[in-house]
């Protein structure tokens, strides 16, 4: 009988290879699963105005039935397709419905975070592999993993979803169609491919996508077509052309989406949103010393490294974009030189990617006054509105996940080494960093939103003048959800301010020790006209979140207690100058 022959060496590397990586994703999964945790227990800053808007949204599609198109509840009176923050109408906000306005956005946050992942993972894959044909082997795509992770849970992100900032997740949407332009450039056109990237900027521009366009889709377009023209100096005019049409595409999306950029584009046009307090010349701008800070270093208690709170006139959050993606390129540059290898021709594109990425995210970030910066031409026509150059920060660990695939596919003495050595250290790291945020982590905050007592009421009779907004508490969220309107809302939309220039007295509390609603704190909706029908008028009449319903019983001369009325809707109320305020004629 013929001896058993001995096992396969290269069998059992395979096996060891594969339950590596099966404890990477698993420690993967963990960091996944701790940021969700950071998610939910992150309820500060700017989530109340997210939460109070979101709500309003909510009850529009479940309580009056209607697409929310305005709103009365919030701000008395102000627009909800007009607002480019605003997702009511984008297919995302189904999440909104299933799970309600808490759960919802914490769904979305984590479920966009996915997203993202998965499409810069399948990125990553086009630029580590030779011609971009094929995928990658099991081990690189597992490395691959680890960068696209590093880029998803990196700083930049983490301090947007802590302060309530929900409108930058959408970020990781545009991800997936970065992919599928990059993927064009080496693979055929395929009807999947082109259907995802209608959906994915149809469902893009559906949504709050003002702070993901701006201050990441914006540049990474214009990067993008700077590749673009440099890819047809060298020739490459079929993948070119495979590379336009997907963009074409994307812009097929937008256009079946065009009904909430318009109605933002006429609201700004009916309210411009002109800042006066624009930060002072050489004050906002980000120098490339200052960047190296915020790429490399990870923030402590609201500070760099816990030392140095930062040069910019925002707060730290504004700024701090630090990931691990950052520092593999700095080792990967130097094993380069170290190796003096060689450059190769079909790794030149992603080369002039990353550098594309890198100089374009810089020119927007040096600000608004800079003579090179793309700021400034991009803010003429847009009166200077768009702020905060640092958030421009957020492109450039994009980059460095893109150089850091390349280097990772031209050193195999690196790719080894971090195999080896941080698979399994980078989602440990990634899930450590969350504690670094421990300065305003409130695990209760969850409890005290989830107590707030909800009332949604399809008839609504009464506003409140709340507390002022504070960095670590605002108080629409609890008046939304009590069936209240809040008359001085947080909101950065230009808009009527009738009311609230009145300089209502604020109110302390909206409820008392027993939990019962103070009705000395409320303000009714209708202020009559003097009549036998007074308080009938008074009593009857009801407000939703898109109507003013007055009772017969209102005489002529009778006026709402309300900011704004409804632009979309034909109005029987009309200005009385000498009342300030919106009458029956």
């Amino acid at each position: 009988m013929q001896a058993p022959s001995p096992p396969s060496p290269f069998g059992a590397k395979r096996r060891a290879v594969r339950r590596h990586l099966r404890v990477a994703d698993a420690l993967t999964a963990v960091a996944f699963a701790a940021f969700f945790a950071f998610v939910v227990v992150s309820n500060d800053f700017d989530w109340d105005h997210f939460l109070a808007a979101t709500e309003v949204d909510l009850r529009a599609w479940l309580v009056d039935h209607e697409a929310p198109l305005w709103s009365y509840q919030l701000c008395g009176g102000v627009t909800r397709l007009g607002d480019p923050q605003a997702s009511g109408l984008s297919p995302l906000f189904a999440v909104v419905l299933l799970f309600g306005s808490f759960w919802g956005l914490k769904l979305l946050v984590l479920g966009l975070a996915l997203v993202g992942f998965l499409a810069l993972s399948r990125t990553l894959e086009v630029v580590a592999r030779p011609g971009g044909i094929g995928r990658p082997g099991p081990a690189t795509r597992g490395l691959l993993r680890s960068l696209s992770a590093a880029y998803v849970l990196g700083n930049f992100f983490l301090w947007h979803a802590h302060h309530g900032h929900v409108t930058f997740a959408l970020g990781h949407l545009a991800l997936v169609l970065v992919a599928l332009v990059v993927t064009a450039l080496v693979r055929p056109l395929t009807w999947r491919r082109g259907a995802l990237a209608v959906g994915a900027s149809f469902t893009f521009f559906s949504a709050g996508f003002y702070g993901a366009l701006v201050f990441f889709l914006l540049p990474v377009t214009v990067a993008l077509a700077g590749w673009v023209a440099w890819l047809l100096f060298q020739r490459r005019g079929a993948e070119v052309k495979r590379t336009l049409t997907m963009a074409g595409l994307a812009a097929l999306g937008l256009g079946l989406a065009a009904y909430k950029p318009l109605g933002v584009l006429a609201y700004q046009g009916a309210f411009p949103r002109v800042v006066t307090a624009a930060p002072a010349e050489g004050v906002d701008g980000t120098t490339p010393w200052h960047t190296l800070v915020y790429q490399l270093v990870p923030s402590f208690d609201y500070q760099f490294a816990g030392l140095w709170r930062g040069a910019g006139p925002y707060a730290l959050w504004e700024y701090s974009a630090f990931t691990l993606d950052a520092w593999l390129c700095v080792v990967g540059a130097g094993a380069l030189v170290v190796a003096r290898r060689r450059r190769a021709v079909r790794e030149r594109a992603w080369v002039v990617l990353g550098a594309l990425l890198v100089a374009v995210a810089s020119l927007f970030a040096l600000g608004d006054h800079a003579s090179w910066s793309l700021l400034s031409l991009l803010n003429v026509p847009l009166e200077h509105s768009v702020r905060v150059a640092g958030r421009f920060q957020g492109v450039l660990p994009l980059a460095w996940a893109v150089l850091g695939a390349v280097l990772l596919g031209r050193l195999p003495a690196l790719r080894r080494a971090y195999f080896r050595q941080a698979l399994w250290l980078v989602p440990a790291l990634l899930t450590l960093n969350l504690a670094t945020f421990r300065a305003s982590l409130r695990p209760g905050s969850a409890a005290e939103v989830l107590s707030q007592p909800a009332e949604p009421l399809a008839r609504m009779h009464a506003l409140v003048t709340v507390k002022p907004r504070a960095l670590t508490a605002s108080f629409m969220g609890a008046a939304v959800q009590s069936g209240l309107g809040v008359l001085n809302c947080y909101d950065p939309l230009a808009r009527d301010h009738r009311m609230t220039s009145e300089k209502i007295p604020v109110q302390p509390e909206l409820r008392d020790a027993s939990g019962a609603l103070r009705t000395g704190v409320l303000l009714p909706l209708v202020e009559p006209a003097p009549g036998p029908g007074a308080e009938a008028c008074r009593e009857d009449s009801h407000f939703t979140q898109q109507e003013v319903v007055l009772s017969d019983a209102c005489a002529p001369g009778t006026c709402v207690n309300l900011n704004g009325l409804d632009l979309y809707r034909p109005q029987h109320l009309v200005l009385d100058p000498a009342r300030g305020k919106f009458c029956l004629p």
